[in-house]
């Protein structure tokens, strides 16, 4: 029970006039104790202290062997967290990884760790830092891509352009040429790292990707902004080209000190113009392709026509006749030469195909034409003596041999008509035999002609001195003065005369 009071208005020296209030709280009440473990017990009726040691020593001893087992687990358990401190400052770093062991976060080696176990002092002591160091990868993530060409792919994309498709600078990437062209490409690069404590010390990890892809951007624009589009499409390779942007992105890291090395860049989407002018590029390429063919058919069937013509060897034909032309063109002086060397070139061996079948028909025709021309030529230069002794009978003689000629064909009809009729009309249509013999001989002459002829067309083809520009050819004339026919070939006389 606990009492409080509280003075009240009497004077404080008079005990009767204080004023006592008592405030009443509960006792507690002690839980209840289990039983006891050990009951002393003690026979004298008067203690001693030997008497109560001895009854207080299994407990002492119980209590004993328990702090010594506590102790020696709490030994236990330091030693074996010393031993786990003492092994967490080891390691093993990966074959793809590489990093930095630093003391009291020093960089205690500059080189960085190499594949396999390593040791450093325990944390929060030493500390390993470790990163994948090869094998990275990053692309540009369309940066050169028009929206179509990201979305829809590059086919879908070309497929879908039109002519009025434009590009937005907002929405759609490209870079510009030398040229002032836009154009597209798509990149990924492999990218390692060879100084860990550089990269470290001036590189973020999260942010390592995102430096080399801007690396990558420079390097596009700036390759792409040194040459003209002809060039990136059709002159340079893809390899030349990744060549030239890995160097131009690999000049940037170093510049900022990265640590990093770009290993290979690789073109994903090949330097091509926006979709639009491509399309009509491509269009504009099968044409080409298909000129191309055309034109290398033509040539085809050119040489062919041109072996066909003059044999293997018609390029030098060619150059005879082209430098005959050009003595020609300049009225040069060896125009002659020219003339005969092409001349002899058609005369010579080298010489085939059709050219050579018409030179040897041209040269048939004129041996038959020659012979005939020989002999009647022999035959008047026979006559010429009796013309000039007696001229009326020599006409009169040769008159009687045509009209013999003539009447001895045997397709001519003879008439008879009286004498002194004046003028009459004849409408003469001939018997059927006639005209059958008429048919027969038109058709044999005409036989005779293309055999003559060799199947062909070609005309009588004269020699380079039978050859006289704005003149008349060879010609057959009587000299005068001897009686003898002129313009006949001479090795055609001396044969005939033989």
């Amino acid at each position: 029970m606990a009492k409080s009071w509280k003075d009240g208005d009497m004077n404080e020296s008079d005990p009767s006039a204080r004023d006592y209030s008592v405030e009443e709280t509960p006792l507690e009440v002690e839980p209840a104790r289990r039983a006891a473990s050990a009951e002393f017990v003690v026979d004298s009726d008067v203690g001693s202290v030997a008497a109560l040691r001895e009854a207080m020593d299994p407990a002492n001893r119980s209590l004993t062997d328990a702090l010594q087992m506590t102790f020696r687990v709490l030994q236990t358990g330091i030693v074996v967290l010393l031993v786990l401190f003492l092994f967490s400052g080891f390691k093993t770093v990966g074959t793809s990884q590489s990093g930095v062991a630093t003391v009291w976060g020093r960089i205690v080696d500059r080189d960085g760790l190499q594949p396999g176990l390593q040791m450093n002092w325990p944390p929060p002591i030493g500390e390993f830092v470790l990163f994948e160091s090869e094998g990275r990868e990053v692309d540009d993530g369309g940066a050169f891509l028009s929206q179509n060409m990201r979305t829809l792919g590059m086919e879908n994309a070309l497929e879908a352009s039109g002519s009025r498709d434009q590009l937005t600078p907002s929405k759609d990437g490209s870079f510009l040429t030398e040229g002032g062209e836009l154009a597209h490409i798509g990149i990924d690069a492999k990218y390692r790292i060879t100084s860990p404590a550089t990269f470290l010390t001036n590189i973020a990890d999260a942010d390592a990707n995102s430096i080399v892809k801007v690396a990558l951007e420079r390097a596009v624009v700036h390759v792409g902004g040194s040459m003209k589009l002809k060039v990136l499409q059709d002159e340079l390779s893809n390899a030349e080209i990744e060549e030239m942007i890995a160097d131009s992105a690999q000049s940037v890291l170093e510049e900022i000190g990265s640590g990093m090395k770009i290993s290979q860049v690789i073109v994903r989407n090949e330097v091509m113009p926006p979709t639009r002018i491509l399309k009509k590029q491509e269009e504009f390429s099968q044409s080409r392709q298909r000129a191309t063919e055309k034109i290398e058919r033509a040539n085809k069937a050119a040489q062919e026509a041109l072996i066909g013509v003059a044999g293997k060897s018609y390029p030098e034909l060619a150059r005879l006749v082209m430098a005959y032309e050009e003595a020609w063109t300049l009225d040069s002086d060896d125009v002659e030469k020219r003339l005969a060397d092409i001349s002899a070139f058609f005369e010579g061996d080298e010489i085939a195909g059709l050219a050579a079948r018409a030179i040897s028909t041209a040269k048939r025709f004129q041996s038959r034409v020659d012979q005939g021309l020989g002999r009647e030529a022999r035959r008047f230069a026979g006559l010429l003596p009796s013309y000039r002794e007696h001229p009326d009978l020599v006409i009169a003689e040769k008159w009687l041999e045509a009209y013999a000629a003539v009447m001895g064909r045997p397709d001519v009809e003879i008439m008879y008509v009286p004498e002194g009729l004046g003028s009459m009309g004849l409408d003469i249509t001939g018997l059927e035999s006639v005209r059958d013999i008429r048919r027969r001989a038109d058709i044999e002459a005409r036989e005779r002609a293309v055999g003559m002829l060799g199947g062909t067309s070609s005309d009588y083809m004269m020699r380079a001195s039978e050859i006289n520009i704005g003149k008349a050819g060879r010609q057959l004339n009587i000299d005068e003065s001897t009686g003898t026919v002129t313009g006949m070939r001479q090795e055609l006389l001396n044969k005939d005369q033989k």
